[in-house]
């Protein structure tokens, strides 16, 4: 991998810290937009690398997420919705 699951981890802290330091975003949360790219398949998702990212935040940062929004929709996701 290009980057370390530790670095990234701290990139995802920095960009919550920064978004936090609105006080409307620490009142109704923070919207994350997630770029997965052009249909990907799900065995390019690090899943360890989500799991560590999803339990630092949630454990370490005071933090609430007001939507989270996939681009492009997984496939599997429109076929579970439709």
């Amino acid at each position: 991998a290009k980057y370390s699951r530790e670095s990234m981890t701290r990139a995802i802290w920095y960009i919550v810290h920064a978004a936090l330091e609105s006080e409307t975003a620490q009142q109704k949360g923070v919207v994350f937009l997630v770029y997965n790219g052009n249909d990907p398949d799900m065995s390019v998702f690090d899943r360890p690398l989500i799991k560590m990212i999803a339990e630092s935040v949630s454990y370490y940062i005071p933090s609430r997420a007001g939507a989270i929004h996939i681009f492009p929709t997984p496939l599997v996701f429109t076929v579970l919705l439709n």
